[in-house]
């Protein structure tokens, strides 16, 4: 009896879905913008979203983000010295591949403060 009314494994993860959809809807937009070909970028394409988030927006967003960590810079997490770890990635340093992860766990680290 506990099994139907309690808590179970059959309950969805419903903030994870929509967390997959924003990174899905950010990467396209990212992709659009920074794609090689001319005819794409100037293209007006419209991702739609819906009419509580925009991806557009938050893709700027995410970069603006970027840009200004790079010139205020990094800060050691926890209680390691410097040097220890791997050295964060730059904006201006990051390839075309490593900018779409660091564009894509921006947004995830955006969504992990709006749901905080």
């Amino acid at each position: 009896m506990m099994a139907l009314f309690g808590r179970n494994i059959l309950q969805l993860p419903l903030q994870p879905i929509s967390l997959g959809y924003k990174k899905e809807k950010v990467r396209l937009v990212f992709e659009l913008k920074d794609s090689p070909d001319l005819a794409i970028q100037t293209a007006s394409s419209q991702v739609c979203t819906g009419s509580k988030w925009n991806a557009t927006q938050a893709d700027d967003q995410n970069i603006n983000r970027l840009k200004h960590q790079e010139i205020v810079g990094f800060t050691q997490p926890g209680r390691v010295g410097l040097g220890w770890g791997t050295a964060p990635k730059r904006w201006s340093k990051a390839t075309k591949k490593e900018r779409t992860d660091l564009v894509i766990s921006e947004a995830v680290k955006m969504d992990d403060e709006g749901r905080g």
